[in-house]
């Protein structure tokens, strides 16, 4: 009985904040493993799961992080990114640091040039909530869940502290540095989940396969070793194999990045994921679609983006002493 599961968690913009939700699920008595892939925001949990077990783990969760939201993934929703959303969110982060950034210097010339200090002094106050409003928003949740030991409540403080000190343009100046790494850390991750999902979709959902003795359209995830595909011009190639019968060109380039198309013919090896350019031949498949090269590809890049580099395990047990 297969006794791994798989979540979305929604709401989680912390890498830091989900190695502790990942750090806490794992030590629940009915969970074997858990493993938090934060690019695509995808949860992978072995263990005894009920619905008692997914509420707890939502609770534990929400301790560290209040919006966050453990939800079962369909299969359906494997891998589904919404690019264009996480493009206007990235866009609308740019202007605002930019009319933070325009407010900020204009608090600075004005000090410089001897204008009243309440002009100024405004300019500050603007430029801090603008550039930093996602803190003190984070910092408050924490508050109201008892999470007092963050690095949202910990800059929220410290830029207080420099306010009453009368160092108004640090403490803005700190906000605007940690709001530029954030920006950097959301187009990294952008970067990572766009090159996850350029991988899946070159996943073929649908391929003709020789049944009773003819072709029939078909589901690709129930193609066996052995099989016979017929690949028409124009589509993609379902599983690895060897050509049966036919002559054509085929693009690799989304494989292997090879720019000039390349002929086949009996007796010669395709890979899935390339795309048929001319004639129609038919292939015998040598794997199960779910254990093609491009199958094994996207599997491995995923793994890639869930693995913790050495430093990054160092930083999490050091957190916990």
């Amino acid at each position: 009985m297969d006794n791994t599961f798989e979540f979305t968690v929604n709401n989680l913009d912390c890498a830091h904040c989900g190695a502790k939700i990942e750090a806490l699920i794992s030590d629940m008595q009915t969970v074997e493993s858990a493993v938090l892939n934060f690019p695509l925001k995808k949860l992978t949990v072995t263990g005894d799961i009920d619905e008692d077990t997914i509420m707890l783990m939502n609770e534990l969760a929400k301790a560290i992080e209040p919006d966050v939201e453990i939800v079962r993934m369909e299969k359906s929703q494997t891998n589904e990114v919404h690019d264009e959303d996480e493009e206007n969110s990235l866009k609308s982060e740019l202007i605002l640091l930019a009319v933070g950034i325009a407010i900020f210097i204009s608090a600075i010339l004005t000090g410089k040039f001897g204008l009243p200090l309440f002009i100024s002094l405004a300019c500050y106050i603007i430029s801090y909530f603008i550039l930093g409003k996602d803190v003190l928003v984070s910092c408050f949740k924490n508050i109201k869940s008892k999470n007092f030991f963050d690095e949202n409540t910990l800059m929220t403080v410290a830029t207080l502290g420099a306010f009453a000190l009368g160092e108004y343009s640090e403490a803005v100046g700190v906000m605007l540095f940690f709001k530029i790494g954030e920006l950097f850390e959301d187009y990294a991750v952008a970067k990572s989940r766009k090159a996850i999902t350029d991988v899946s979709a070159l996943k073929v959902t649908e391929a003709d396969v020789l049944i009773h003795g003819e072709f029939k359209r078909v589901s690709s995830d129930t193609i066996k070793k052995g099989d016979i595909l017929r690949i028409k011009a124009g589509e993609r190639i379902a599983a690895d194999g060897i050509v049966e019968n036919g002559e054509s060109k085929i693009d690799t380039s989304a494989v292997n990045g090879e720019p000039v198309p390349v002929i086949i013919r009996k007796g010669d090896s395709v890979m899935s994921g390339c795309i048929n350019l001319s004639e129609v031949f038919t292939m015998k498949a040598t794997a199960a679609a779910d254990e093609s090269m491009l199958s094994k590809i996207a599997r491995a890049v995923e793994n890639a983006s869930a693995e913790k580099p050495e430093i990054d395990k160092f930083i999490t047990r050091f957190s916990k002493i």
